[in-house]
C-alpha cells in the first residue's frame, strides 16, 4: 500500500469518527487518531528520511499516552500492523530511542511486529 492507500485508510478513519472502533485492513482501530499520528512517519518508515520528524515523534507519544489499559494495547496494535504492513515496521521499532521517549513511563504501545500476536500484549 503506497502513500495513496493511506490517505484512503485515513480518510476513512477520518468519516468514522475520533476514537471510535473502526475496522481497518481487516484489523479493529481505535479511529482517526492512530492513522493520523503516524502519517508523518510514513517518510521515516518508507526510507525518504533518515530520522522521524518532530510530528512523527509527537503523533507516536499521543498515542502511547492513549495506550493505557491491556485492551488499548491490544487494538492499537492490531491497528498499526494493519497500517504498516507495506511499510518498513524495523524503524517503527527505532522510534522509541530516536524520539528520546522517558520509558520510566512505561512502553505504552505495544510491540507490532508482523509476527507479533496482538492478543497477547500485557
Amino acid at each position: 500500500m503506497g502513500s495513496l492507500g493511506m490517505v484512503f485508510i485515513v480518510t476513512i478513519c477520518l468519516v468514522m469518527g475520533p476514537w471510535s472502533r473502526t475496522m481497518v485492513a481487516g484489523k479493529l482501530c481505535l479511529g482517526p487518531a492512530v492513522a493520523l499520528a503516524f502519517t508523518p512517519c510514513l517518510p521515516y518508515f518508507d526510507h525518504k528520511e533518515e530520522r522521524p520528524s518532530k510530528a512523527c515523534c509527537k503523533g507516536y507519544d499521543g498515542v502511547q499516552a492513549r495506550t493505557k489499559t491491556k485492551a488499548d494495547r491490544v487494538a492499537t496494535c492490531s491497528c498499526l500492523q494493519a497500517l504498516l504492513q507495506n511499510h518498513d515496521i524495523r524503524h517503527f521499532h527505532f522510534i522509541r530511542g530516536l524520539c528520546s521517549f522517558d520509558f520510566s513511563k512505561g512502553l505504552g504501545i505495544p510491540d507490532v511486529g508482523p509476527t507479533a500476536d496482538c492478543s497477547k500484549n500485557p
